[in-house]
């Protein structure tokens, strides 16, 4: 069997069919159809009649095949058909009819060439697409909505919603599907993707399709899937509001626009005092408003060199004239500059108050240690354990055997199998969101003379994970013996300046204690305040008691505010005050504060 290559060739150009069209009606690739014309492949019997077919020819003029034309039906000529003798005038009819006939059946080939082509393109793209005809039920459905829904098409073609879906999946799809076969177009309509059990979501368009006759004669169906790019939205939306709730500002600009924000956390106007309008297309409002003087320059310096290997530590001025002190830190990647500024303004209060408070842990009459690698050595102990052990080093402690010569006979053992129990794996890996404490009262037995002392040993949660513990040390000879230390600490706070208070935390707060200085800052009753923990927000100056209110809400410790109060002379005070919270010795969370009046401080500021 012979293939006229050359002939084929020649054919198919001068009727101007393109080597596409071949490929996608006899679904071949184009590659082979170039072979079979240059002579290098040779195609096979059934490809030949096809070839025939689509050139509108003789099988025998592409090839050494004596059967007649390809398809009797497509290039027979009618007139040589016909034994009965006609005329010239019926002959030229005859073959005008057959030439229209060619045409129209060329036309055919064509567009079943087209269908499969968009059939093709159909199955080829990832959106769900089907057709349906008046009845609404299945006529097509493109390999993406088969793979989706699981279904084949022999299942799906001529069946209905109701056939394959349930009720619930395919109310909604169903309205939508009625509303275009009345004449409706819609457009990116979201719907849960039926058969997916609700675990993908779409966008819903449609359209109407139209016979000859103008009539509606089904409906053409597309549904993109948004599931993934519904998850990244989502994530992208909480991605931006943890920033917005961050106690950090976060900015973003363009280098190319380096006037304008790309993006600003919210946190600017909690930190500033000004409204995020203000920054949002106005980079310079930071410098020329927000920045302190004192730092103006240094801010611009650092903005300039872009020597962003280390932050800058700068103050601002807020809109109520507070000044804060900022931390800022700046990266630049592909084209795109970021910032983060960190208010640390409460964190060096926070410093200056951990001074205080490790040089009155220092003085404070008890031994306080802290201990790590599981209890097994000891990292820092205060100096008051000198008069407990009689000695001047630490490592009495680290060693457990030498400190056990301290302990009086009687409670040796008891002290030693505490201390295994709270030794023991299960004490470390606990699984508790509280402080564990735990205590033992015994005897030390220090230059003949009985001391008895109580040790307390803490591990909260975060600590515990890293083999932390701490523990106090206290002599609590005299408080067995019944003793006014505890008095004599009240007459102390009593006798300062300075209002001490503590309370059980909201909602059902109670002040446990309250010092005297109360009555000298508030002009006050203690009596006032213990009935009622919350009633010293009615005292608070109306301008500062909306803001008050907002950070008590808030419940964030430590908590650093000014803010006035109006005395029952009508005078009005400026007070400091720092918040608290902590574990008592029973494990009872509990409040606790100082309030310093610093009225006269801030006129002497102001002259």
């Amino acid at each position: 069997m012979e293939f006229y290559f050359e002939k084929f060739k020649a054919i198919r150009e001068q009727k101007n069919i393109a080597v596409k069209e071949i490929s996608i009606a006899l679904n071949k690739h184009r590659v082979t159809v170039w072979a079979w014309e240059s002579g290098k492949q040779k195609p096979c019997l059934s490809d030949i009649r096809e070839l025939a077919k689509i050139l509108h020819v003789d099988i025998s003029e592409i090839s050494d095949i004596k059967t007649g034309l390809s398809d009797d039906s497509d290039s027979s000529n009618i007139a040589d058909n016909i034994s009965a003798p006609l005329s010239i005038e019926d002959r030229i009819y005859l073959q005008g009819i057959e030439h229209e006939l060619l045409a129209l059946r060329k036309k055919v080939s064509y567009l079943q060439r087209e269908k499969k082509e968009l059939q093709s393109i159909a199955n080829n793209i990832q959106t769900l697409i089907y057709r349906k005809d008046s009845s609404l039920k299945f006529v097509f459905a493109n390999k993406a909505f088969l793979e989706t829904l699981n279904l084949s098409t022999n299942k799906l073609v001529g069946t209905n919603n109701s056939s394959l879906f349930l009720g619930e999946e395919m109310s909604l799809v169903h309205s939508l599907e009625v509303r275009i076969l009345k004449g409706e177009r819609i457009t990116n309509h979201e719907i849960i993707i039926p058969g997916t059990r609700r675990q993908r979501k779409g966008y819903f368009s449609g359209n109407p399709i139209y016979d000859n006759n103008g009539i509606i004669s089904g409906i053409a169906v597309s549904i993109e899937d948004i599931t993934d790019k519904s998850i990244a939205i989502a994530r992208y939306k909480q991605l931006e509001d943890a920033v917005n709730l961050s106690q950090d500002i976060l900015w973003i600009k363009d280098i190319r626009n380096e006037n304008s924000y790309s993006f600003i956390s919210s946190s600017i106007d909690r930190i500033t005092g000004y409204k995020i309008k203000h920054f949002n297309n106005n980079v310079r409002f930071w410098i020329d408003t927000v920045v302190h003087p004192d730092s103006k320059r240094h801010v611009l310096e650092f903005y300039k060199k872009r020597n962003w290997e280390k932050p800058v530590d700068y103050k601002i001025l807020t809109a109520n004239g507070e000044i804060k002190y900022l931390r800022e830190k700046c990266y630049s990647e592909n084209g795109m500059q970021f910032g983060v500024i960190e208010d640390r303004t409460s964190k060096m209060e926070a410093e200056k108050y951990q001074l205080l408070l490790l040089d009155i842990i220092h003085k404070v009459p008890y031994v306080i240690w802290l201990s790590s690698d599981y209890g097994k050595k000891v990292d820092m102990i205060t100096d008051t354990y000198k008069p407990y052990l009689d000695s001047n080093s630490k490592f009495v402690l680290n060693s457990q055997e030498m400190y056990e010569k301290f302990i009086h006979p009687e409670d040796t053992q008891k002290y030693i199998d505490w201390k295994e129990s709270i030794s023991d794996s299960k004490w470390w890996n606990n699984k508790s969101a509280k402080t564990i404490k735990t205590f033992l009262r015994y005897k030390l037995l220090l230059n003949g003379k009985s001391v008895w002392v109580e040790e307390q040993i803490f591990s909260d949660p975060v600590l515990r994970k890293r083999g932390i513990r701490y523990g106090i040390l206290r002599d609590i000879t005299e408080e067995i013996q019944n003793s006014t230390t505890l008095r004599l600490l009240k007459d102390v706070i009593n006798k300062v300046d300075d209002l001490v208070w503590v309370c059980t935390p909201p909602p059902n707060a109670r002040y446990l204690y309250i010092s005297d200085a109360i009555e000298k800052i508030w002009g006050r009753s203690v009596e006032e305040f213990k009935d009622d923990a919350k009633r010293w927000l009615e005292f608070i100056h109306p301008d500062d008691r909306e803001t008050e209110k907002e950070a008590i809400e808030k419940d964030e410790f430590p908590m650093h505010r000014t803010y006035r109060i109006i005395r029952p002379d009508g005078k009005t005070r400026k007070l400091q005050s720092s918040s608290f919270r902590d574990i008592d010795e029973n494990g009872n969370m509990v409040d606790f504060g100082v309030i310093r009046d610093i009225t006269d401080r801030c006129k002497c500021a102001n002259k």
